[in-house]
């Protein structure tokens, strides 16, 4: 466990740098405000990728890493994070944007048929053309083909363009909440989330 950790403190550093810690540290010690988005699933077949937006696998990740001089955040999260499940949206031979997808989230504790997307990002230079409804999208047909029947995310309040992109893709607002600073334990969606 404490292996682990250190490890974690390492990945860290070597992704984000010193000066990215700080930043890490402050981001942290301040409120965030959150809504949460729902939506129901429902099982179908997968359908075609737009925009180039299709599931990814951890190795594919990790190579495509190896090529880069630098990359986001969100293309180091299973460093970070831990997580295992992406869909990313690809133009030409470099992605544009990835979305993550989890059953343990750091700020919602779900039921086993529940899923919770993360870490939503589309490339500065990408924005506005539709890609991230695209990878909402592709994460929602994949949770669904793995049989899961409800889908949240977490958006923070003042993030508007990631709350119109969760909006048209058929989420509702079930509830919002604060969270302060280093002390962040999930809440139970079960307690005090009106269901879809």
């Amino acid at each position: 466990m404490f292996a682990a950790r250190i490890e974690r403190v390492r990945s860290v550093l070597s992704s984000h740098g010193a000066t990215g810690v700080i930043q890490m540290i402050r981001d942290r010690s301040r409120p965030r405000e959150y809504v949460v988005y729902c939506r129901g699933l429902e099982r179908k077949p997968l359908e075609g990728d737009a925009f180039g937006a299709r599931p990814g696998t951890l190795e594919e990740l990790a190579a495509w890493r190896r090529t880069c001089d630098s990359v986001a955040p969100p293309f180091l999260a299973d460093r970070t994070s831990g997580w295992s499940d992406f869909c990313w949206a690809w133009h030409g031979n470099r992605p544009v944007g990835i979305v993550w997808t989890t059953t343990h989230s750091p700020l919602l504790v779900t039921a086993p048929d529940e899923a919770v997307i993360v870490d939503l990002y589309t490339s500065p230079e990408s924005r506005g053309r539709g890609i991230a409804s695209a990878l909402i999208a592709a994460a929602c047909e994949q949770l669904s083909w793995r049989s899961f029947r409800t889908v949240y995310a977490t958006v923070e309040v003042h993030n508007m363009p990631s709350r119109r992109a969760f909006e048209r893709s058929s989420f509702r607002p079930v509830g919002q909440f604060t969270v302060r600073g280093w002390l962040r334990r999930p809440l139970r969606t079960t307690v005090w989330l009106r269901r879809p």
